[in-house]
């Protein structure tokens, strides 16, 4: 579904913002420099991935900007060449979508691009811990039987069915691991 964000009495901003939170992808229309076009594209570049900006005239965007799912459009107020004008709009659309849908790296703003490499940071560190905790764990695991069997074998001599090795009745302590 496709929809305008509309503005409502009060504070209007408050339900364009849910707007640019909740939208799979949102088109910014940066023809003629709008300073709340801007503002709200700055908002969203915060919030999450998914905008394709358009402009009429791509010399006017920043230059920040202009490396990032951009397209220029024509458009005409002359009846006779509109639907045509509409055409080839819609087709570069579709095109846009279809390639930001299948890029393996879909970052279409500068703050998802820092984000980004802040997350192949995490991702390396979280790598490093999943390791760690998995000799951890695979260390906890083998005292845990070890301890188990020093119980049962405890557990069977207090019970008089046999005598205990003692030479192998270790205790060991799992929790400085």
């Amino acid at each position: 579904m496709c929809k305008r964000s509309s503005a409502k009495p009060g504070n209007f901003i408050k339900g364009i913002v849910g707007d640019l939170a909740s939208a799979d992808i949102v088109v910014a229309d940066l023809t003629g420099a709008r300073p709340n076009v801007y503002y709200e594209l700055g908002i969203r570049h915060g919030l999450k991935i998914g905008t394709i900006i358009i402009t009429q005239d791509r010399d006017a965007l920043p230059s920040d900007l202009s490396s990032y799912f951009v397209f220029d459009y024509e458009y005409s107020e002359k009846a006779h060449e509109y639907d045509e004008y509409f055409g080839r709009f819609e087709k570069r659309m579709h095109e846009t979508i279809k390639a930001w849908e299948d890029s393996e790296d879909p970052c279409d703003n500068p703050v998802s691009d820092f984000l980004g490499i802040k997350d192949q940071m995490v991702e390396k560190e979280m790598e490093i811990e999943k390791d760690e905790l998995k000799r951890l764990l695979t260390k906890l695991k083998k005292q845990l039987i070890h301890n188990f069997s020093v119980c049962n074998e405890l557990l069977q001599a207090g019970r008089g069915k046999r005598r205990p090795a003692f030479k192998d009745l270790l205790v060991v302590d799992v929790f400085p691991l």
